[in-house]
C-alpha cells in the first residue's frame, strides 16, 4: 500500500525531534565550554588580568594574585618607598594568618633576619639609606579557601585579599 506524498511517518517525526534535541544540547555544551575557556584565560580561576591585583597606600605597594590554585606557584611582591625605611633597614610584616598560608620557597633579595611575634611574622631587609626596596615572595599555597591578612611597614599596611581553589 503506498502512502500519499507529504505523509510522514511518526518513527521519522520522533528521530528528528530526538536529533533536533541533541543539537541543542550540543550547542550549549559548546557555549559552556567556549565561556569557561574565555574566564580561565581571564583569570577566573587565577593567572590572568581578572586575578591580578595591585594595591597600595603611603608609598607602600603590595601585588599579588587574588585568585590561586593550590600548591601551584605563585609571587606576592612588596615595593617600599625611600620613605618607609628605617636607617639601613626595610621591615616588612606579615599577619601570621597569610605566612601560614603560604609555603615560601624564596625571597628575593634574601631578608638578613626573620622575626616573629603574637600574630605576624617580620621579614628584614638591608636597604640602602635613601632608597626604596622592592621585595618578592615567592611560594605555593598551602592550603584552598580564603587567606587574608595585611602587609605592613612602617606604619602603613595593605589588605591582601586571595581564594585560593583546590
Amino acid at each position: 500500500m503506498a502512502r500519499a506524498h507529504g505523509n510522514r511517518h511518526p518513527h521519522v517525526e520522533d528521530r528528528l525531534d530526538h536529533h533536533r534535541r541533541e543539537w541543542r544540547v550540543e550547542r550549549a555544551g559548546w557555549a559552556v565550554m567556549a565561556l569557561m575557556l574565555s574566564a580561565a584565560m581571564l583569570g577566573l580561576f587565577g593567572y590572568g588580568p581578572l586575578s591580578r591585583v595591585r594595591t597600595g597606600a603611603n608609598g607602600l605597594v603590595v601585588q599579588y594574585e587574588r585568585l590561586q590554585r593550590s600548591s601551584a606557584p605563585s609571587e606576592l611582591q612588596v615595593e617600599a618607598a625611600s620613605s618607609l625605611v628605617r636607617g639601613a633597614s626595610l621591615r616588612i610584616r606579615m599577619d601570621q594568618a597569610l605566612v601560614d598560608g603560604m609555603e615560601i620557597d624564596s625571597v628575593v633579595p634574601e631578608p638578613v633576619r626573620v622575626e616573629a611575634g603574637a600574630g605576624y611574622t617580620a621579614f628584614v631587609f638591608a636597604v640602602a639609606p635613601g632608597e626604596g626596596a622592592r621585595v618578592r615572595f615567592r611560594y605555593r599555597p598551602a592550603t584552598f579557601g580564603r587567606c587574608a591578612g595585611l602587609v605592613a611597614v612602617a606604619g602603613t599596611s595593605v589588605r591582601v585579599d586571595q581564594f585560593i581553589y583546590p
